[in-house]
């Protein structure tokens, strides 16, 4: 219709949830520059967590949390100087908010802990219990050879 976004006052702005980080989803500055929303997008596009974690990968994921923390906080930072706001209010709020929420990502933490060792002690039962049944088969054809053996020697003894 030839009708700008700007004559209408469209703005853009990019949702991100990082609960892990700081117990909540963040927005990126609001722009009516849709350049500058685009490139928020995309510099926020690797913390969209597209799936669940599943207990396999997540141990992967929390050797990953800080580097990713870093990451994040910079880009976020960085979308908000594109959007003539200031990087370094941004950031120490952003410090601030994690900080608020760490004793949730050490309970958290201490969860993922209790269920690793969980998952790992009843692997370890298993695998004895396979151990012991294994055992038990060998033991048990151990003594059908050696009766076998003794038959065998008895019958060459009585010719």
């Amino acid at each position: 219709h030839g009708t700008l976004s700007e004559q209408i006052g469209l703005v853009y702005r990019s949702s991100v949830c990082v609960t892990w980080w700081l117990g909540r989803g963040v927005y990126t500055p609001i722009t009516s520059d849709l350049e500058i929303a685009l490139q928020s997008w995309l510099a926020m596009r690797p913390f969209v967590k597209t799936q669940g974690t599943s207990f396999k990968t997540l141990s992967i994921d929390m050797a990953r949390k800080q580097s990713d923390w870093i990451a994040f906080r910079a880009a976020l930072s960085s979308a908000a100087e594109r959007c003539g706001q200031c990087g370094d209010s941004c950031r120490k709020r952003l410090d601030q908010l994690y900080e608020a929420t760490s004793s949730k990502r050490c309970r958290i933490t201490e969860n993922w802990n209790r269920l690793a060792m969980f998952v790992e002690e009843k692997e370890q039962r298993r695998t004895e219990a396979m151990t012991r049944r294994e055992e038990r088969l060998n033991r048990r054809a151990m003594a059908v050879e050696d009766r076998r053996c003794r038959c065998l020697k008895q019958k060459e003894q009585r010719r």
